[in-house]
């Protein structure tokens, strides 16, 4: 785990759950002895994919760690509520409305959006939008999606149909990722010589307005966003894979706070509270302080 600020820390304890021991001694040993946590998957099918394959942590059981009343709150991510079979490019979360939203590129250059209501054992096949243009990248919260294509964003509200908020098109900039937030757009761009940005937008106004932006060290290949931090994550133009944190708690002035080192081929991002996941050959935990 990296943080963005050195802190003075005691060690008061160790501990372990990993795919090659679930516990401070047999981690170390079966490091030393250079074990592979790697194993056939087990936790699903997968008959149907061409990997077979995971470091799966193994043999642990929640009882030795949580009572039952405790356990019974608790989420059983390997366990399927419901599936649905759809073909997309791009999928997104509504988290407030409770709404998932599956991209795919339609007909003569339109985006079909196929909206799922989700429920805590089910999945609900809802309504189709079709929307004019074309979009690989998308962000849903509070009954509106933004989408994110290759010079162009735009911003719907959806209900009985899509209704059109606004829209902006980058004359020299392409589009890598896009974050809607609940006051403002977020959006990660490079320019033609490959250099990074992390743009702040109006949402209030039709032309999505561009109120501040700040460089990126990197290409901006994947962006998270929440309350006025935004992290980014992309390759620096010598070959380092970098996460880094933004600061737009001025709209207008977005800064950078600092860049580090992440996972080498670093393409997805997510953020919850304090915690930052990135995602590329591998998996990378960061904090922020």
């Amino acid at each position: 785990m990296k943080t963005i600020q050195a802190k003075r820390v005691v060690v008061t304890g160790l501990g372990a759950i990993t795919p090659i021991g679930n516990n401070v001694n047999d981690f170390w040993n079966n490091l030393l002895e250079g074990k592979s946590g790697a194993a056939p998957i087990t936790h699903f099918d997968t008959s149907k994919f061409k990997t077979k394959f995971a470091c799966e942590v193994k043999n642990f059981d929640f009882e030795n760690y949580f009572d039952r009343p405790e356990l019974r709150k608790m989420d059983k991510l390997n366990d399927t509520i419901a599936t649905v079979k759809i073909a997309g490019q791009q999928l997104c979360f509504d988290k407030p409305q409770q709404r998932a939203y599956v991209l795919k590129e339609g007909a003569k250059k339109t985006t079909s959006l196929s909206k799922f209501q989700v429920y805590s054992n089910s999945l609900s096949a809802d309504k189709v939008y079709d929307v004019p243009g074309t979009f690989s990248h998308a962000s849903a919260n509070g009954g509106s999606i933004l989408l994110g294509g290759l010079n162009d964003v735009s911003l719907y509200k959806l209900g009985d149909k899509a209704e059109l908020i606004g829209s902006r098109h980058f004359e020299n900039l392409g589009v890598r990722d896009v974050v809607l937030l609940d006051d403002f757009i977020v959006i990660s761009a490079i320019d033609q010589s490959q250099k990074g940005f992390c743009l702040i937008l109006s949402k209030d106004e039709k032309d999505l307005h561009v109120l501040g932006s700040a460089d990126l060290p990197h290409d901006g290949a994947a962006l998270a966003a929440l309350n006025r931090t935004a992290v980014a994550v992309g390759r620096s133009p010598d070959g380092k894979d970098l996460a880094t944190f933004i600061d737009f708690k001025t709209p207008s002035a977005p800064k950078v706070i600092t860049s580090v080192q992440t996972v080498e081929a670093a393409s997805a991002v997510s953020m919850k509270d304090q915690v930052v996941i990135v995602a590329g050959r591998g998996m990378d935990l960061l904090t922020v302080s």
